[in-house]
């Protein structure tokens, strides 16, 4: 790691860690939240709005707690992620009847699809974004320069939930919801991919598996004629 700068949760400039790209390095980003990673997506998004009372959250979740016999505290494992991820899609369904007809109300007053702009060449531009996409928080950080852009900054939400150890030796939710995980085959471990697949991962180009001495654990093909 070496000095380098970041931008913080708040959107300032901040003193930060970065990796030294002329050595060894991760295959993902290690994003923070005060400090602290972070588990995204449905699950945390369906704890959090029940745990604020949301009415729209908290009769559904209810009645799956009813219909299951779980408790509310069996939801914080690879079963209450893959269940939220199908109770968030209930809680849409149960407002998109609300929403396209507020959509509607909208182009009663306001047709245009986006704010205009002009870009000046002579200027700096900088912008942000964060919201919610179906895997989990997405924020986007662009800076324009001379009329293009200069740099583009993403974190996914899979580079909150797949992220590697930090600078203080802290790994993201991924690693540390398989430390412990007992594995009755290891070369068939189903037990791992149950777990990663319950938070609907996106990382294609960043998929590298191996044990500790570097060895090839397995070979795999996709018929992709079926």
């Amino acid at each position: 790691l070496v000095d380098g700068e970041s931008v913080d949760h708040h959107g300032n400039n901040v003193h930060s860690k970065v990796f030294d790209t002329k050595g060894k390095y991760s295959w993902i980003k290690a994003p923070r939240y005060e400090g602290n990673p972070m588990q995204v997506g449905p699950l945390a998004n369906i704890v959090v709005n029940y745990a604020k009372g949301n009415p729209n959250v908290v009769p559904v979740v209810d009645e799956f707690l009813k219909e299951t016999g779980l408790p509310l505290n069996a939801v914080f494992s690879t079963l209450g992620r893959t269940a939220a991820r199908c109770i968030e899609a209930k809680i849409v369904a149960n407002n998109a009847l609300k929403a396209f007809n507020n959509l509607v109300e909208n182009l009663k007053v306001d047709q245009s699809t986006c704010a205009p702009y002009v870009i000046d060449n002579s200027k700096e531009y900088k912008g942000r974004y964060m919201g919610h996409v179906p895997r989990g928080t997405l924020s986007h950080w662009c800076r324009i320069k001379n009329g293009v852009i200069e740099n583009w900054q993403a974190v996914v939400p899979s580079t909150w939930n797949a992220s590697p150890k930090d600078a203080n030796g802290i790994g993201g939710s991924y690693e540390q919801c398989l430390i412990g995980l007992k594995i009755a085959d290891v070369k068939q471990p189903l037990e791992i991919i149950r777990k990663i697949h319950s938070y609907d991962p996106c990382i294609a180009c960043a998929v590298h598996v191996m044990d500790a001495k570097g060895n090839n654990l397995s070979e795999y093909k996709v018929n992709v004629n079926l």
